[in-house]
C-alpha cells in the first residue's frame, strides 16, 4: 500500500497524539455505559456460561479491529473510513462510507448524550433531554482549546475513567468476599446447565456492540505524532485493556450468582457495602463513561466533517481549520446532534431505535473497510482476512434479522449524488 504524501502544515491537525493519550482516546469510545449494564444481561440469558459468550466476541471482534490497523497505519488521515473507501472505489466509495458514517455517528451521538441525561436525572430529577444538550454543549466547547489542552483533558477524563472502573471492580470482588452469595442452585432462577455453542451465540450482537468504536476512532490517525508506530499499539492496547474489563466484570457478575435487578448488577453487588448510596455512586460513573464517550465521539466526528469538508462532499467551509482546530466541523456536529436530540423529544424516536439504527451502520463500515483493504493491499494474508470479515459481517446481518432500510437510503443517496456530480463536471 501506498502512504499519501503529508499535507503542508498549516493545513494539517495539530499532531498531538502519543501512545498513551491514543490508547486513552480509543478507550473514551469504546467503553460506554454498557459496561455496568450487559454483564448482568448476558448472565440473566446464560447463566454461569455468560464468560464463555463474552471471550468468544472479544475474540471475534480482533479480525475487524485489525482491518482498521492495517488501514490506518498506511493511511493515516481524518477522514478515516471515508479516505480508505475513496483510495479503493474512488468518489461513490467515498460518499457510501461518508453517508454510512454520518448516519451511524450522528444518529448514535445524541442517543449516547441522551443515555447521560437519564444517569443524571437519577441523582438529580429533570427533563433527561435537558441534561443530554448540556452535555453535548460542553463536550463540543472543550474541542475548542488548543491541542495540547485538549490532549491533557484527554488523558485525564480517560485515566479517572480506568481508576474508577478497576476500583469499583476491586471493591465488587471485596463485597463478594465479605458478603458471599449463596449457592447458585439454592437461589438463583438463573439455568446453571452447559450451554451449547448456538446458545453462546445467541446474544453475540448485544455483546458485539460493546467493542465497537474504533471504526470511529480511525479518524483520529492524522493526529497521532508518529501514526506509522504509535496508531497500531493504541488500538491493540485498548483492545487488551476493553477485554480484561468487560471479562473481570462478567466473571464478577457470574460469581455474584444475581437473583434480580439484572440490568444493574453492580448495585446489587455493592449493595451490601454502599447501601442504598450505591445508585448515586454508580449514576456518576455511568455518567463519567457517557461523557468519555461523547468526548471522544465529537473528537472523532468533527474531524470526519473537517475531512469531508476539504473533499468538498459536503460545503469546503467544514474543512477550515483555525489554528489547528477544525471549528467549523464542531459546530456542525453540535448542530447535528442537538437537531437529533431535539427530534426526539418531538417525536420520541426512543434509544432503542436510534441505537438500531447506528450500529446497522457501523456494521456495514466493518464489510466496507475489508472490501477496501481487498483491494488495495498487495499481500495474500490481508486479502484472506479482509474477505474473512466481509463474510463474517454478512452472517451477522443475517442473523440479527434488522431491515437495512436506513443504510439502504443513504447508500442509494450517495450513489445519486455521486452520478449528479459526475454528470454536472462532464458537462463544464
Amino acid at each position: 500500500m501506498t502512504v499519501p504524501s503529508p499535507l503542508p502544515h498549516a493545513e494539517r491537525l495539530h499532531k498531538s497524539l502519543t501512545l498513551f493519550s491514543g490508547t486513552l482516546f480509543f478507550l473514551n469510545i469504546v467503553i460506554g455505559a454498557g459496561l455496568l449494564v450487559l454483564p448482568g444481561l448476558i448472565y440473566h440469558q446464560l447463566g454461569q456460561s455468560s464468560v464463555a459468550a463474552w471471550l468468544i466476541c472479544s475474540a471475534s471482534v480482533f479480525p475487524l479491529l485489525l482491518v482498521f490497523i492495517l488501514l490506518g497505519k498506511d493511511f493515516p488521515s481524518a477522514g478515516g473510513i471515508t479516505t480508505y473507501a475513496s483510495r479503493a472505489f474512488g468518489p461513490i466509495g467515498l460518499r457510501i462510507a461518508a453517508y454510512l458514517f454520518l448516519g451511524a455517528v450522528l444518529i448514535g451521538m445524541p442517543g449516547t448524550a441522551l443515555t447521560g441525561g437519564f444517569y443524571l436525572s437519577l441523582i438529580l430529577p429533570t427533563h433527561p433531554h435537558l441534561y443530554a444538550f448540556g452535555l453535548v454543549l460542553i463536550m463540543s466547547l472543550t474541542h475548542l482549546f488548543s491541542g495540547k489542552t485538549i490532549t491533557k483533558t484527554l488523558e485525564f477524563i480517560g485515566a479517572l475513567l480506568l481508576f474508577i472502573l478497576i476500583g469499583l471492580m476491586v471493591l465488587g470482588y471485596i463485597s463478594l468476599f465479605l458478603y458471599p452469595p449463596p449457592s447458585p442452585q439454592d437461589i438463583s432462577p438463573i439455568s446453571h446447565e452447559p450451554v451449547t455453542l448456538l446458545g453462546l451465540l445467541h446474544p453475540y450482537m448485544t455483546i458485539f456492540f460493546a467493542f465497537t468504536g474504533w471504526e470511529v476512532g480511525s479518524t483520529s490517525a492524522e493526529e497521532f505524532k508518529n501514526p506509522a508506530r504509535d496508531f497500531p499499539k493504541a488500538m491493540v492496547f485498548s483492545y487488551i485493556i476493553a477485554i480484561f474489563l468487560y471479562s473481570s466484570i462478567a466473571i464478577l457478575v457470574s460469581l455474584s450468582h444475581l437473583r434480580q435487578n439484572f440490568n444493574t448488577p453492580f448495585y446489587e453487588i455493592l449493595y451490601p457495602i454502599l447501601g442504598s448510596y450505591g445508585h448515586i455512586v454508580l449514576s456518576c460513573t455511568a455518567t463519567l463513561l457517557i461523557i468519555a464517550n461523547l468526548f471522544g465521539g465529537i473528537w472523532a466526528i468533527s474531524r470526519l466533517v473537517y475531512s469531508l469538508g476539504k473533499d468538498k462532499i459536503i460545503p469546503s467551509v467544514f474543512g477550515r481549520l483555525s489554528h489547528t482546530i477544525p471549528t467549523h466541523a464542531l459546530v456542525f456536529t453540535w448542530a447535528a446532534t442537538s437537531t437529533v436530540l431535539v427530534l426526539d423529544g418531538f417525536f420520541n424516536i426512543g434509544l432503542g431505535k436510534i441505537f438500531a439504527l447506528a450500529g446497522q451502520n457501523l456494521l456495514l463500515l466493518y464489510a466496507l473497510a475489508s472490501a477496501a483493504l481487498f483491494k488495495l493491499t498487495t499481500q495474500l494474508w490481508q486479502k484472506f482476512l479482509a474477505c474473512g470479515v466481509v463474510g463474517m459481517v454478512a452472517i451477522l446481518i443475517i442473523l440479527s434479522g434488522k431491515s437495512l432500510y436506513f443504510p439502504a437510503i443513504l447508500t442509494m443517496a450517495a450513489v445519486g449524488t455521486s452520478l449528479w456530480h459526475f454528470y454536472a463536471n462532464s458537462k463544464l
